[in-house]
C-alpha cells in the first residue's frame, strides 16, 4: 500500500504542477456553507469563532474559499509530505497560511475533539484495504468535537469515475477508469445509494441533510451524494 501511495503522491504532483494556479472550490460546497435550502442552512456568524479541517486539500481550492468565510481556525491533510508542500506553496501565494499536515482517512495528526467542522470532499472512500471504512468513520467522529459537523461528497455509482470497476464485494470497488489516469489501482468504498451512506455513517453521526447531484456535463456524468451530519 505504501508503495501505491507513493505513485498516487508522484503523479498528483506531477499533475498540479503543470497549473501554475488554484482550481475553484466546488460550487457544490460554496452552496452548502453559504447557501440556504428548505432543509439545510448553515448560521455563518458561527464561522468566526469555530475549526474547520479539510481532509485531502489536494490543491488547496476549498481553503482558499473557507478562509474568505472566517473561519477562526482552518487545517488540512493529504497524504505525503510532497502533496502538502505543494498545497502549501499554492495556498501562501494568496498570503494564507492554514495548517496542512501529512495524514489520512485512518489516521489524522489531530487531537480528540479539535475540530467544529470537518469537509471530507470526494475523499472519505479512498481505503487502504477491503473493509477499512468503518476505521474512517472512528477517525472523522474522534477529531470532531461533541456536535460538529460533517461535510461529505461521494461519487454515485453512476459517476464517470465508477465505470469499469472491479466490484471486490462488500461495498468495495477497484478503480479501473480514471479520468485523470493517477488513481487506477486505488481500492474506494462505493455505496449503492444514500441509505446505504447514511447506514455506515450511523451510530457515530446522526441528524442526517442530504442532497443529490446529477451533473451531465456534455456527456460527462459527475453524480454526487452530499451529506451534512452531526456526530452523536
Amino acid at each position: 500500500m505504501a508503495e501505491q501511495i507513493d505513485e498516487m503522491s508522484r503523479n498528483f504532483v506531477e499533475l498540479w504542477t503543470r497549473d501554475s494556479g488554484i482550481n475553484t472550490p466546488s460550487e457544490d460546497l460554496v452552496r452548502i456553507f453559504k447557501g440556504a435550502y428548505p432543509h439545510h442552512r448553515f448560521d455563518a456568524s458561527d464561522y468566526p469563532e469555530s475549526s474547520i479541517c479539510d481532509l485531502s486539500v489536494g490543491d488547496g481550492r476549498n481553503l482558499l474559499f473557507l478562509t474568505g468565510l472566517g473561519f477562526d481556525r482552518i487545517a488540512g491533510t493529504e497524504i505525503t509530505q510532497a502533496m502538502v508542500d505543494l498545497a502549501t506553496e499554492k495556498v501562501e501565494a494568496f498570503q494564507i497560511h492554514p495548517d496542512i499536515q501529512v495524514g489520512t482517512n485512518l489516521s489524522t495528526p489531530f487531537n480528540d475533539g479539535e475540530f467544529d467542522y470537518l469537509v471530507s470532499w470526494n475523499s472519505c472512500y479512498y481505503v487502504e484495504n477491503v473493509g477499512d471504512f468503518p476505521a474512517h468513520v472512528d477517525e472523522f467522529a474522534r477529531i470532531l468535537r461533541p456536535g460538529g459537523t460533517l461535510v461529505l461528497s461521494i461519487p454515485m455509482m453512476s459517476h464517470r469515475v465508477l465505470d469499469d470497476c472491479d466490484d471486490l464485494d462488500n461495498g468495495y470497488s477497484l478503480l479501473r477508469n480514471d479520468h485523470y489516469g493517477v488513481r487506477n489501482g486505488t481500492i474506494w468504498r462505493t455505496f449503492k445509494d444514500i441509505d446505504d451512506i447514511t447506514d455506515s455513517l450511523s451510530p457515530s453521526f446522526s441528524e442526517f441533510r442530504t442532497a443529490a447531484i446529477t451533473d451531465d456535463m456534455f456527456g460527462f456524468s459527475y453524480h454526487h451524494h452530499l451529506v451534512v451530519c452531526q456526530k452523536g
